[in-house]
Order: structure tokens, then C-alpha cells, then sequence
């Protein structure tokens, strides 16, 4: 069933929740430790929770999301519009 995009927003639909999926978020760096720690997680969820299956988490699948440190780069950097754009603007 298609829903109107205009009287109920994709955004605004609920959402289902799916308990079988995980989606833990991770500070991301460049520095070294944040780049082996997917690998070195998994493993270790492999390990202590997926191999058991006592564990009622033993079916959850894994899906890490990594957040980035804003860095003054990312604050600064704002892309202009096109200059025929900028042109075409009405006074008021």
C-alpha cells in the first residue's frame, strides 16, 4: 500500500522495530585504535555472545556506526550555490 507522500511523510511514518539487528555507535579517529576496532569487535562478539546459544543475543546481528569527532574543517567548510543563482536573487 502506497502511502501520499504529502499527507504522511515517509519521516514521519512509524517505524518497526527489528530486534534481530543492533546498531552500536563507536567514536571514529583516525588514529590507530579506531580503525582495528570493528575487526577486534566482531571478534569479540563472535566469541562471547553470537557462539553461545544460552544467551537470548545469540541471533542479534551487528552493525556498527561510526560517529566522527567534528574537527574546525567540518564547521568551515560550507559550499556556496552556483553563481547564476546567486544573480538571479530579487531585491526586495
Amino acid at each position: 500500500m502506497m502511502h501520499d507522500p504529502i499527507e504522511s511523510p515517509l519521516v514521519l511514518q512509524p517505524k518497526m522495530w527489528d530486534h534481530k539487528l543492533m546498531y552500536p555507535r563507536y567514536m571514529f579517529d583516525s588514529g590507530g585504535q579506531s580503525i582495528v576496532f570493528p575487526k577486534e569487535f566482531y571478534k569479540w562478539w563472535k566469541t562471547y555472545y553470537a557462539a553461545s546459544p544460552i544467551l537470548p543475543v545469540h541471533n542479534v546481528q551487528i552493525r556498527l556506526v561510526a560517529d566522527t569527532n567534528c574537527s574546525l574543517e567540518s564547521f568551515f567548510i560550507h559550499k556556496k550555490p552556483p553563481r547564476d543563482i546567486l544573480n538571479k536573487m530579487e531585491t526586495i
